[in-house]
């Protein structure tokens, strides 16, 4: 961790350890007075990578410190503060380095979080759908510049970015499913369940079993929304396939997946048994 954003990146991820909520509270105020010391030094600095590692820091520890925020007004101003140090992160980077498409790609991660949050605080229903229609073309950036380099780096055995490549798609997913809900567009839900099983593939090369079994669950919320019960089964019985592989994986957890597992299996006869009722097969449903 460089001068002289170090110090304020090493408390803010202290704050990220931190179990006990004061003591996260604590690390956070000082990770954001270090991060307002480190800006002025490094604006001074006139070092464009310096400038650009001082908002990145600063902007993850104001939208960090914005989510434990109970003022509603606080909240709001350090989220404003991180979409800006966010936005000047971005403008560097692709000035400096146009061919970093991860690096890039994260960046638009960020901004999709901070926008996604201003829209849970935002009253006004024509804000908060613009500002969820902008998270939602910053996700798009930040998967068109990631899978630029996803499928280099699994030729070459790196597969541990798929990881992260499956929550920028997970979450992309979510802020479709929450535009829809404002919206009532079923364009939205449809491109929800294409995103999702997407990520579905990204954990399959990691074989993470529980990842897998929520993005089936939530594909199979998103049929139900659209009436496509039959198709809404099918994915909860794969869910509970996963969640039962899931159990196997990490035995300690095997009573808690275990649980899932019959509950995916309770809906998807839930969702055949609303199959039947739409086609007035009242006996069988």
């Amino acid at each position: 961790m460089g001068p002289p954003s170090g110090y304020a990146d090493h408390c803010w991820y202290l704050a990220i350890w931190e179990t006990d909520p004061e003591k996260r509270l604590n690390f956070l105020d000082r990770a954001e007075k270090a991060g307002m010391n480190a800006l002025k030094l490094a604006e001074d600095s006139d070092m464009p990578w310096v400038v650009a590692y001082a908002f990145h820091v600063g902007s993850k520890i104001f939208e960090t410190r914005a989510r434990v925020e109970p003022s509603p007004s606080e909240k709001r101003s350090r989220l404003e503060k991180a979409l800006r140090y966010r936005e000047k992160t971005s403008e560097i980077l692709e000035r400096l380095s146009p061919f970093s498409y991860w690096n890039r790609g994260v960046i638009q991660d960020h901004l999709a979080g901070i926008r996604a949050e201003l829209a849970n605080i935002e009253p006004d229903l024509d804000n908060k759908r613009r500002l969820l229609e902008e998270a939602v073309v910053s996700k798009e950036k930040c998967l068109r510049l990631c899978n630029e380099v996803a499928p280099y780096q699994e030729r070459i055995g790196n597969i541990a970015i798929f990881a992260s490549l499956q929550r920028y798609q997970d979450t992309y997913g979510g802020l479709l499913i929450r535009l829809y809900d404002l919206t009532k567009q079923s364009e939205h839900l449809r491109k929800a369940i294409e995103i999702l099983q997407k990520a579905i593939e990204s954990a399959s090369k990691l074989d993470m079993f529980s990842l897998m079994a929520e993005s089936y669950w939530k594909i199979a919320r998103v049929q139900d929304i659209l009436e496509e019960h039959l198709e809404s089964s099918k994915n909860l019985e794969h869910a509970s396939e996963n969640y039962v592989k899931a159990s196997k994986k990490i035995p300690r957890l095997e009573r808690f997946y275990q649980d899932y597992a019959s509950y995916m299996q309770a809906w998807s006869e839930i969702e055949k048994a609303k199959y039947h009722h739409t086609r007035q097969e009242y006996g069988r449903s």
